[in-house]
């Protein structure tokens, strides 16, 4: 693969990753309002609700805002009227105070939800790196409060099984794991195909550097679990956070192709097909992620470990690794035979 060819490649995941920044760029500044035990919810009025009654710390859903994408707020607080009714409310870095109805969800991250007794939530209610307040104005187990290591776990699981958490329980639960499987088998089989020469070149650095592509790929999973952190407390971490992402999950994707091979090659001989190798390796991955679930976390973090260190360290399989012996030339052999046969 050409150097124009990988910068070309990275020009269009780093696209990938700034488009959600246009839709993060419509939020406005508002004045922050801190939800806590100290600071008690201010119950709306049985006075009609007009625009003009709203204070100066949060802001209305619009009741039109009725859809899939509704009730979108992004580092801001919003209180949700007792006279209104939103299909789902989506907040990042904010605090909200129900009041209303929500036909949907509820997502809350880097924030607390206040949920008060004229509330009405009918879906489910996510709550990350915050806390939920009236929890006994939901109903028993449609509520979730995820901090701390808890939620590093659930972005592997999210990028693990997207099907879960896309879809939920409103499709069958046999057909969507299914397609991802297939899909992703269909997927590194064509770049198995498509770039054989480069994913020979990838096995072979980690066939030959098992344990230093290992070390280095768990360090840019430590690397980018501190980036989470940091884009928890930071506005400007979460830009680059995605961008992160856009950028790591094409390349560990890229790289399971080649860990594939080589776990396909530990099974088959090694003059068999390259597609074969792959098949056999994806096979043995997924029994490992799917029949035992004590080996499916360690397993999915290893194997993305070794694909990002892989692509990293050979420059999306552009460039093999270097012996660290370097090998004897004719003439340098030549003259060392001479001098042991002189001292003999």
């Amino acid at each position: 693969m050409r150097i124009p060819n990988i910068i070309m490649l990275l020009v269009l995941w780093a696209g990938i990753g700034l488009s959600p920044l246009k839709l993060l760029a419509q939020s406005t500044d508002q004045k922050r309002m801190t939800v806590s035990p100290d600071r008690p919810i201010t119950i709306p009025s049985a006075e009609p609700f007009t625009p003009s009654t709203l204070s100066s710390g949060g802001s209305s859903l619009d009741t039109n805002l009725i859809g899939p994408s509704s009730g979108f707020h992004f580092g801001q607080d919003i209180q949700l009227q007792s006279d209104k009714t939103v299909e789902q409310i989506q907040l990042i870095l904010g605090s909200a105070t129900v009041d209303g109805h929500v036909r949907g969800d509820v997502f809350v991250f880097g924030g607390n939800l206040a949920v008060t007794e004229t509330a009405r939530v009918e879906g489910k209610t996510k709550v990350y790196l915050g806390r939920i307040i009236g929890k006994k104005n939901l109903s028993a187990g449609t509520f979730q409060e995820t901090n701390g290591f808890k939620l590093v776990l659930g972005v592997i699981k999210f990028i693990q099984y997207p099907e879960r958490v896309w879809f939920g329980n409103s499709y069958p639960s046999t057909v969507w794991p299914i397609a991802s499987i297939s899909l992703m088998f269909v997927v590194y089989l064509m770049i198995a195909g498509i770039l054989p020469t480069q994913m020979t070149t990838m096995e072979e650095a980690i066939s030959r550097r098992i344990i230093g592509s290992t070390i280095i790929g768990l360090l840019i999973f430590l690397l980018l679990t501190g980036l989470f952190w940091f884009a928890v407390f930071s506005i400007i971490g979460i830009p680059l956070l995605i961008l992160l992402f856009s950028l790591l999950v094409p390349m560990a994707i890229y790289g399971k192709a080649a860990v594939f091979t080589s776990l396909g090659y530990s099974l088959i001989p090694r003059d068999k097909s390259l597609l074969w190798a792959v098949a056999f390796g994806y096979i043995l991955y997924q029994l490992a992620l799917r029949v035992w679930p004590l080996l499916s976390l360690p397993t999915f973090v290893l194997v993305s470990a070794l694909g990002v260190s892989a692509t990293i360290r050979t420059v999306f399989g552009s460039r093999p690794l270097r012996n660290r012996t370097p090998s004897l030339s004719p003439q340098n052999y030549s003259y060392s035979s001479r001098n042991q046969s002189t001292r003999d």
